[in-house]
């Protein structure tokens, strides 16, 4: 705890808004840019539509982020687990005893124009959790954004705006964010 001062010592927790766990679905486009990624006929693959999981388990990928804010800068933990568009790992953990004060979660993508942004959209009502994940594959960002918002204890926080994920250029996607700020 030393490295972050004597102002760290004011606070008596740590949270952690943004990791995955075996339920997000990570995108393999990103590796296309490497060309010698090739199927056996020497054939361009189309990672587009390819993707991965992250190894860890709702419990294991919570206990690692919990353990390193307790052990490394001795604080209270709070774990947000943010799968992309996916709630199930926090709703499975929330039935563990020690797990049961885990905020329901995720990493929401929202499609905007030519790209997309990540939204992580934190503490939603655990009782109405699959009914709003629901409304959130169906209504327009606009919409569900301000019914999130109207819910008292929710966070959502802007994950990781100028990353170009989709791939349209960073120049464009940075041009996107415009109307935004």
């Amino acid at each position: 705890m030393e490295w972050l001062g004597t102002p760290a010592r004011r606070f008596s927790t740590g949270v952690s808004l943004h990791s995955h766990t075996l339920h997000s679905r990570e995108t393999l486009s990103f590796l296309g840019k490497y060309n010698q990624i090739r199927g056996k006929e020497g054939m361009r693959l189309d990672l587009s539509r390819a993707w991965w999981t992250p190894p860890l388990g709702p419990y294991e990928a919570w206990l690692i982020e919990r353990n390193h804010i307790e052990q490394r800068f001795g604080l209270l933990a709070l774990v947000s687990l943010t799968d992309h568009d996916d709630i199930e790992a926090p709703l499975k953990l929330r039935v563990l005893g020690e797990c049961r004060h885990v905020p329901v979660s995720l990493e929401w993508t929202v499609p905007y124009g030519p790209t997309f942004f990540h939204l992580g959209v934190h503490n939603i009502h655990a009782r109405a959790a699959r009914s709003i994940f629901a409304d959130m594959q169906s209504f327009t960002a606009a919409s569900m954004l301000e019914t999130l918002a109207a819910e008292a204890g929710t966070l959502i926080v802007f994950n990781h705006p100028a990353w170009d994920e989709h791939g349209i250029g960073q120049a464009e996607h940075m041009m996107s964010l415009e109307p935004l700020r």
